[in-house]
């Protein structure tokens, strides 16, 4: 299942790059090491969330996260539970979470078994941005 994620808190800045590949909205993403915008893995640093679906070296809009942002994240593949809170969560392929090992994020509010908001613990800025 591939969750979505939708900013909650934080001010919304959204800058322009270049996809790396096929990626839906919504999805998580980091910079590759040429600067390109790819599916977030785990235990790596976060630039945003995709808000348009991408082709490979599609010009994109990302929405980018800074560490304190709050971000929900809907249709989730794990199962959530009130004593989620607090919590930590990896990033599986940039469009779900998985157990805890390189906690990735926090679970600040349980909504339902599939959706939470969760705060980031690594993000970053950088990218070849494109006016």
């Amino acid at each position: 299942m591939a969750a979505t994620f939708t900013r909650v808190t934080g001010h919304q800045h959204c800058q322009k790059f270049t996809s790396s590949g096929t990626m839906a909205a919504g999805t998580l993403v980091q910079f590759d090491e040429s600067g390109v915008v790819a599916v977030a893995a785990t235990n790596k640093s976060v630039a945003g969330i995709l808000l348009e679906a991408a082709a490979s070296s599609n010009v994109v809009l990302v929405d980018m996260i800074t560490a304190g942002d709050k971000v929900k994240a809907t249709g989730l593949g794990i199962t959530l539970t009130a004593s989620s809170v607090g919590a930590t969560f990896d990033l599986s392929a940039g469009s779900d979470l998985a157990s805890s090992s390189n906690k990735d994020v926090v679970c600040a509010d349980f909504i339902s078994a599939t959706s939470g908001n969760f705060w980031f613990q690594k993000t970053v800025r950088g990218g070849s941005i494109l006016v």
